[in-house]
């Protein structure tokens, strides 16, 4: 009686907890839609964890020097994301796609000027796909294409970086 209280025990998985899954430095280009060839500097940072194929994120992003029109442009979004594991290959090789939702934070002023900055915040609806690959043990290089959707304007971002996985 107990070798199959052992043998029934043995033969059930162990249930898959949420744990950390990576933290993600990130450099790259930025730009709002209204004017595609005024190209901003970013910077980002993430964080996630996983359970299984699922995914869930925080991020925070900022793009400056973007010219449009005689203005210059910054943007600051913070983010919560649900993201899937399109593919997951622990050892070389993942792809991910997020959804999410956060603060929007578009600002301007004239260039030349001492004018304050004139900001406009929105709630943005945010898309990303990441793609990463494995560089040493646990340090992946990291690329991943962005866009935002708001009420005042669409801003996309390409970014690459380093991610450090769990």
């Amino acid at each position: 009686m107990t070798s199959l209280l052992i043998t029934v025990v043995l033969a059930v998985p162990a249930q898959e907890r949420w744990g950390l899954y990576n933290v993600s430095m990130h450099y790259g280009g930025g730009s709002i839609v209204k004017k595609p060839d005024a190209v901003g500097f970013v910077f980002s940072w993430d964080a996630a964890v996983r359970k299984g194929r699922y995914i869930i994120g925080a991020e925070y992003e900022t793009a400056t020097n973007m010219r449009i029109t005689g203005k210059r442009y910054a943007v600051d979004q913070v983010n919560l994301l649900y993201g899937r594991s399109l593919i997951r290959n622990d050892q070389l090789f993942a792809l991910n796609v997020f959804i999410g939702s956060g603060f929007y934070r578009q600002s301007y002023k004239p260039v030349g000027t001492d004018e304050e900055w004139t900001s406009a915040t929105a709630l943005g609806l945010k898309l990303k796909l990441t793609a990463q690959y494995r560089l040493y043990k646990r340090l992946y290089i990291s690329v991943n294409p962005n866009v935002t959707f708001n009420f005042s304007s669409t801003y996309l971002s390409a970014l690459g970086g380093l991610s450090y996985r769990f």
